[in-house]
């Protein structure tokens, strides 16, 4: 998968399974919402793991945390995120 480095290990001490994902994501709206579905369908896949997911996300979770040059809404951009 694009964009996304994904580890799987057991803990040392009592052998539970764990995965770290750290993403990069595009800075596209589409190409960021294509990751975020195909790493939505791979958490899915993989309940049965600890899961850490880490990196440059390049969303944000609401409106109300947008710092931008651009004037608008896109409500799409940050539903998907969340």
């Amino acid at each position: 998968m694009a964009h996304v480095i994904i580890i799987q290990g057991n803990m040392v001490k009592n052998g539970g399974e764990f995965a770290v994902a750290n993403i990069y994501a595009p800075c596209d709206p589409l190409r960021r919402q294509d990751v975020w579905a195909q790493l939505g369908m791979i958490l899915s896949n993989f309940r049965h793991l600890s899961w850490c997911v880490c990196g440059d996300f390049n969303a944000i979770r609401s409106q109300a945390k947008r710092k931008s040059r651009v004037v608008g809404t896109i409500v799409k951009d940050y539903s998907h995120f969340n």
